[in-house]
């Protein structure tokens, strides 16, 4: 009996499990605030997360951008005021997230720096 009671729970917790994604996604709105023109415009592949402060996403592309190497980029909530912040240059491959401390944004490189060993 015990081992039927035991199974049951197992069951009804994967069940729940299964249908939480469900619920949470009514919950929300899904929307593309921007689409990426490509190497020589403003990047692709942004492959890491982004850094929200106040109404404002930071994030980088790993390729494309002035130099060919990725960028780093920023847009409001809404969609609205997208500008390339830098050009990113030397291979860098943007790795990871980034932090935001005060107004200094910070991140890491796969490549890039002096030993191309990347860089922060």
């Amino acid at each position: 009996m015990r081992t039927q009671e035991s199974f049951l729970r197992s069951l009804l917790s994967v069940l729940l499990l299964l249908t939480l994604p469900v619920a949470v996604q009514a919950q929300f709105t899904f929307a593309t605030l921007h689409n990426f023109g490509g190497p020589s415009r403003d990047g692709y592949a942004p492959l890491t997360g982004l850094v929200l402060t106040s109404n404002i996403l930071y994030g980088t592309t790993a390729s494309g951008g002035t130099n060919g190497n990725g960028t780093m980029f920023k847009i409001n909530t809404d969609g609205t005021g997208y500008r390339i912040l830098r050009g990113l240059t030397n291979s860098p491959s943007p790795e990871g997230g980034m932090v935001l401390i005060g107004n200094t944004l910070y991140g890491t490189t796969f490549t890039g720096g002096a030993a191309n060993n990347g860089s922060v």
